[in-house]
């Protein structure tokens, strides 16, 4: 599973690196779960607007390919990404865990259609392992399902083929 880790990075003191890297650590033994972290090309310096156009379509990109979008914004944390991701993610249907403390007219517009909302890294860190199930069972059956077309199909094929041989 690919998760994107969302999250401030900008206005915050650690460039937002340290509950990432408590994600990534957690799991550093899982290979089931694989994250994009959009602190790393924060580690280059200052970033210009063309540095900046192409980090934003590359997280972009990122969170089109994840197959969930793991969310951390906490109340002294100011952020103008991280809603704007958060939107993406709705917008491309994209599962998303949210770890906040945040109560506010629009972070409730999120919550309310977040997979899960918890309040700290250890919480998340358990309902990342959750949805890495829920989400592999779903892909599951979509597979089972894709291959059961695939054989109707074959049968439907060999029906009208045996249907035209017992017409002439």
């Amino acid at each position: 599973m690919n998760c994107y880790l969302a999250g401030p990075i900008d206005q915050v003191s650690d460039h937002g690196s340290g509950w990432r890297n408590e994600v990534k650590e957690y799991f550093k033994d899982n290979k089931n779960i694989l994250f994009f972290d959009p602190v790393a090309p924060y580690s280059f310096g200052s970033i210009n607007r063309g540095m900046s156009d192409y980090i934003v379509k590359v997280n972009i990109e990122a969170m089109n390919h994840a197959d969930l979008i793991v969310v951390r914004m906490m109340k002294d944390q100011v952020s103008i990404g991280t809603p704007t991701e958060m939107y993406h993610s709705l917008a491309v249907k994209k599962p998303m865990i949210i770890c906040t403390d945040i109560e506010s007219v629009y972070m409730t517009f999120f919550m309310a259609r977040a997979l899960e909302v918890v309040c700290n890294t250890e919480q998340l860190c358990t309902a990342v392992l959750n949805a890495e199930i829920q989400i592999r069972v779903a892909k599951d059956k979509a597979q089972a399902s894709e291959e059961m077309k695939k054989k109707m199909d074959v049968f439907k094929v060999f029906g009208d083929e045996l249907c035209r041989a017992q017409n002439h």
